[in-house]
């Protein structure tokens, strides 16, 4: 069951809805709130001994009305199990992506996403808003590097190659996203505002690039990256030692004593 945003949270939700979705959930329903509807949801106690949220202007009014609830006016959405609640309408939209995932699998999820144009998955605990204003596009030292950087979304890029594409220390590049854009590169780098789809097609391999995709994944399989070590070679793809001495022994077992003496 979807509780939609309750439009008048002043008043208390009528009575007939209320006994409702109270009889819902005690059939086994999960029930899940958007937005506002956290008050309805409150009214049917469902949410008495559960965290719960609702959009950061109307949480102090819900912690005062049910203060059974422990109320979290800082993140998106939060899933009890039987009991869902999300922030605002934008955070509605990722619980309800949340739940796709849950009962459709992730690939169901991501089409959706990209049919709505907006992140495949964003983490219930992710901050409502980020109280620092966004900066004017053009007016930063990173506005250039931003839209360059969600560009090539689909290379592996580092931190150091931010660094040098904006011209400055990794340090330096750090202090400049934390006080833009809230968090630090590296975070930034895997949760980009807007990720392509997995499945997005690849670009045509020309004669001149077929030798670097090539080159790329072979480094990539041996060496990994920075962050994402390669994981170990099973045993079937691993190569035999070559030009072993006949004298030593099979591996598991001890050798033979060296005789001792000058005649032996």
């Amino acid at each position: 069951m979807i509780v939609p945003g309750w439009a008048d949270t002043d008043r208390e939700p009528p009575s007939d809805l209320v006994e409702a979705v109270r009889a819902a959930h005690a059939a086994g329903a999960r029930v899940a709130s958007l937005c506002t509807g956290a008050f309805v949801l409150g009214a049917a106690g469902l949410l008495d001994g559960k965290r719960a949220t609702t959009h950061w202007a109307h949480t102090r009014e819900l912690a005062r009305r049910h203060p059974k609830a422990t109320v979290d006016p800082d993140v998106l959405y939060v899933d009890n199990g039987d009991v869902l609640t999300s922030a605002g309408k934008a955070a509605a939209m990722d619980l309800c992506l949340h739940l796709v995932r849950l009962d459709h699998g992730s690939a169901n999820a991501n089409k959706i996403a990209r049919r709505l144009v907006i992140p495949p998955h964003r983490d219930g605990g992710q901050a409502q808003f980020i109280a620092t204003p966004l900066p004017e596009p053009g007016n930063h030292p990173l506005a250039d590097l931003l839209p360059w950087a969600l560009e090539q979304l689909d290379q592996p890029l580092t931190v150091e190659d931010l660094a040098r594409r904006a011209g400055m220390s990794s340090r330096h590049l750090a202090r400049h996203f934390k006080h833009l854009t809230g968090t630090t590169p590296l975070h930034w780098l895997h949760t980009p505002p807007l990720a392509p789809h997995p499945t997005h097609p690849p670009r045509p391999r020309t004669p001149g690039n077929h030798q670097r995709h090539r080159r790329h994944h072979r480094h990539r399989h041996r060496h990994g990256y920075r962050h994402h070590p390669a994981p170990p070679l099973p045993p079937q793809r691993r190569r035999p030692a070559r030009h072993l001495p006949p004298h030593l022994p099979p591996l598991g077992t001890s050798p033979k004593p060296r005789p001792r003496g000058r005649w032996a």
